[in-house]
Order: structure tokens, then sequence, then C-alpha cells
């Protein structure tokens, strides 16, 4: 297997319809995606929000 870091322009068509393929073609087993570890933080702090284990920021800097 071969790995191949791109960057794809989602503003243009042809950008979207590329991640379109590439989604589909992992449907298969013909690409396997990877996130990066920028997206897996990102993913992680939606979590931890949805689950209430943050605190407001105001109670964090005692603003009030």
């Amino acid at each position: 297997m071969e790995t191949l870091t791109i960057k794809i322009n989602t503003r243009k068509r042809k950008g979207r319809d590329l991640v379109k393929l590439i989604v589909e073609l992992a449907k298969d087993g013909s690409v396997e995606i990877q996130k990066n570890q920028v997206y897996k933080d990102v993913e992680e702090s939606l979590r931890q929000v949805k689950e209430g284990k943050v605190k407001p920021i105001n109670e964090l800097f005692n603003l009030d």
C-alpha cells in the first residue's frame, strides 16, 4: 500500500467531487482514510463539550 498526503481545495467543484470519490472508494476498502491529529483533537474537544465535561470560560478566568 502506498501513502500519499494531498491537500484538496474543497471550495472548488472539482475538489468537492474528488473528496466524494475518495469517500466512495474508502467504502469498498480501496482507499484508507486516516484523520490527522488536529482533526482528532477537534473531535475529542467537541465530544467533551457534548458530554458537559468543559467549564464555561467565565468560570475559568473568574470573569463574573
